[in-house]
């Protein structure tokens, strides 16, 4: 799946992207956000993960000094200041750096096909995503200003990314097999990059986040593990576990911290949703699984929602799904056919709102047991595929457009 990511970043036709979407199977279906388990992989297949023994005791290990460097490296500064007008048509600026079209303005990344997969609202007020494809990770001010800060390690693919409990931002380097850290400076000077390396090797980190025990929480895609990193925030060297999934080939993808205290995530090729208890009593966390309805829906990312259940999203299903912690799951249809729902965050709101990769769209649904009416806002750039998603500081939803026909953030206010 990850041979299909960096194909599709540089696709500039629908007829393309759909060819993808619909080819038979669920793994080669895989959304174009997913990582294969081999570098030339266009497709995962049943073997593709390394098959862990759900009895298997975790690792805890400590992990090796990690790599330091301040942002030193080429940081790049675009500034865009999108217009307030709320006009019905897409207006484009001189420079084509702003489009702003009713609700939604868009701001143009300055690498060129930099694949900005994920986005998080950051501690210093600004939002923060990966560049998959440019290796950099990205800085955008509610203004429109973006900066960009090149990962130490060259090629790291730099996935998920979440502000941690510490204060800073963490990510996830997928081809580089590590947890990257940003520490943003507070005084104005360059952030600081640290890096650790993942146990297992090859294991494609993914997604992250912050967990409710004061550590950081990952996904292993092809190392079929949860992880978990402590920050350092007592002065030590941030130590890393794993914890095997008991389902082998799994595919773990989106990770979130559940209103019960528990992290949930979902396994995209097994058709599953995972809770992980942290265990802070001492123990050993432990691992459940829940089936999803749709059969082959291939889930990607989870969000905890206002009403105390986690809602995801169902790429090939086009629906999201509603989990409550006791593990009872409804589905909810998406408007558009074919829309594919990829990202999906809980708004200022108190609403769900996703991306809709293949419909370039951002959905809108009320969190609630009966998941309440769908809206959807057409996205300005046409074949933008809309990925990860946000809520910002200013109150209003940030997102990414993936490929490169899009290759913006893009905000929209409610």
């Amino acid at each position: 799946m990850r041979s299909q990511r960096r194909l599709l970043g540089g696709l500039g036709a629908l007829s393309s992207l759909v060819a993808f979407s619909t080819i038979a199977g669920v793994h080669c279906s895989s959304t174009p956000l997913l990582s294969a388990a081999g570098e030339d992989a266009g497709l995962l297949t049943e073997d593709s993960s390394p098959g862990i023994d759900s009895t298997a005791p975790s690792s805890d290990a400590g992990v090796d000094a990690p790599s330091d460097s301040s942002a030193d490296a080429a940081t790049d500064v675009a500034s865009s200041d999108a217009s307030d007008a709320s006009a019905d048509a897409e207006t484009d600026a001189s420079d084509g750096s702003v489009v702003d079209a009713g609700p939604i303005t868009e701001f143009a990344i300055p690498t060129a096909s930099a694949l900005a997969p994920a986005i998080t609202a950051g501690p210093d007020g600004a939002l923060w995503f990966t560049e998959f494809g440019g290796n950099k990770i990205g800085r955008i001010t509610t203004s429109g200003t973006i900066e960009e800060l090149s990962v130490p390690t060259t090629g790291g693919a730099p996935q998920g990314i979440a502000k941690g409990p510490d204060g800073a931002l963490w990510f996830t380097e997928e081809d580089g097999n590590k947890i990257g850290r940003i520490v943003t400076a507070a005084d104005g000077g360059a952030p600081a990059f640290s890096e650790f390396p993942v146990l297992t090797a090859s294991a494609s980190p993914f997604g992250i986040t912050a967990g409710p025990d004061g550590n950081v929480w990952f996904t292993e895609q092809t190392g079929n593990n949860i992880g978990r990193i402590t920050t350092g925030a007592d002065g030590g060297v941030p130590t890393i576990s794993e914890f095997p999934i008991p389902t082998a080939g799994s595919d773990p993808v989106g990770i979130a911290t559940g209103p019960d205290g528990n992290l949930w995530f979902v396994e995209s090729s097994t058709n599953k949703i995972g809770q992980i208890t942290t265990g802070a009593d001492g123990g050993t966390p432990t691992i459940t699984e829940f089936t999803i309805p749709t059969p082959s829906c291939f889930a990607v990312f989870i969000t905890a929602g206002v009403d105390g259940a986690l809602w995801f999203t169902e790429f090939n299903g086009n629906k999201i799904g509603r989990i409550t912690t006791a593990g009872t799951i409804e589905e909810f249809p998406v408007p558009t056919t074919g829309g594919s729902p990829q990202g999906i965050t809980t708004g200022p709101d108190g609403a769900i709102w996703f991306t809709e990769y293949l419909g370039d769209k951002i959905g809108r649904m009320t969190a609630g047991a009966d998941g309440g009416a769908a809206a959807e806002f057409s996205v300005p750039t046409s074949l933008s595929a809309p990925d990860g998603i946000t809520s910002g500081p200013d109150g209003n939803l940030w997102f990414t457009e993936y490929v490169a026909a899009g290759n913006k953030v893009g905000r929209l206010t409610p």
